[in-house]
């Protein structure tokens, strides 16, 4: 079939009894051609209360494999690097960071605290990046989310309409392009160098 498009085999029940504790499929990330890992709130059969799990599949999706995180976490955002290098933002505020195009996983300890909801996170390099967090946070790491700082966001610098909502806050993404740092906050896009936080 030389077709673009091809029907695979269902990830999920499709009757209503089984709506209840479907995956919530939030992002597909390709880590080359073939190879992607299927994000969002994934249980295992095992128990359907805990998201713990993310598929991957390792034939542009023909078949997929469920894997475990071994914690259980909501993944919002996924940002891949080069050569099989991915970093998971997790709702609770766990990093989760695959060396191996997805085959495994482990927890990296960001220095912030986990009570934080992470939203998105972009890397500059392997050790470079910018997570976002809710209630108005915003973090840079320089070694791989060993330590980071809370750097200023636009609502920070009061670059907002100040009529607008004030209590939803939440940088809702992030993401490198160029030598610009790009943030949509409260609906609007700002954009900053990477070399000094200043939004316009």
């Amino acid at each position: 079939d030389d077709s673009l498009w091809h029907y695979g085999p269902p990830l999920c029940k499709t009757d209503y009894a089984s709506m209840v504790s479907n995956p919530n499929f939030k992002q597909i990330s390709f880590l080359d051609k073939d190879t992607a890992i299927l994000t969002g709130s994934i249980s295992s059969p095992e128990d359907q209360f805990i998201d713990d799990s993310y598929y991957r599949t390792t034939d542009g999706g023909k078949n997929w494999e469920l894997l475990s995180f071994g914690h259980d976490v909501w993944i919002n955002d996924v940002f891949v690097g080069k050569n099989g290098v991915a970093w998971m933002a997790g709702g609770d505020g766990d990093i989760f960071y695959t060396q191996d195009y997805g085959q495994s996983s482990h927890k990296l300890k960001p220095s912030f605290t986990s009570s934080l909801r992470l939203y998105s996170l972009c890397m500059y390099n392997e050790n470079e990046g910018f997570i976002s967090a809710s209630n108005n946070h915003l973090f840079q790491t320089k070694n791989n989310w060993r330590h980071s700082q809370k750097i200023p966001t636009p609502f920070d610098q009061e670059k907002h309409d100040q009529a607008k909502n004030k209590w939803r806050r939440t940088v809702e993404k992030v993401m490198i392009w160029g030598d610009y740092l790009v943030v949509r906050q409260m609906g609007d896009i700002f954009y900053s160098s990477l070399d000094m936080i200043d939004w316009r």
